[in-house]
């Protein structure tokens, strides 16, 4: 199976805590849902102005986070309807992680420091 859909490189693949989803990111400045048994795409993420470097689900797949080179890190719902969340940076983001509860996020930049958001105190 080849998952089409991005129009330039993609930066990063990583399937869903339940195994049913694949999420991409790519240069093309969106991220992208797959399921993963049929690689039927199944939602467009945009809202980054630059690459997305990197894409990652919370450990409970209920959140997804996108680091992208504008320097934003966004955190996308994965309930419909549910709200997203901005986190702006003066530095273009490489790679984001979520911490195993989901409150903490650690983010890489190009800048060689290692932000982290507290969703408790930030949100």
């Amino acid at each position: 199976m080849v998952l089409r859909g991005h129009s330039t490189v993609v930066d990063c693949a990583v399937y869903s805590p339940d195994g049913r989803q694949i999420l991409t990111s790519s240069d093309d400045a969106t991220a992208r849902i797959w399921d993963a048994s049929t690689g039927r795409e199944l939602a467009v993420l945009r809202g980054h102005t630059g690459a997305v470097e990197r894409a990652v689900y919370s450990p409970d797949g209920k959140q997804i986070a996108t680091g992208s080179d504008d320097g934003t890190l966004l955190i996308w719902s994965t309930s419909p309807g549910g709200e997203s969340v901005i986190l702006r940076t003066n530095v273009a983001l490489r790679r984001c992680s979520v911490q195993r509860s989901g409150e903490q996020i650690a983010a890489a930049g190009e800048d060689g420091n290692i932000r982290i958001w507290d969703r408790r105190q930030d949100s």
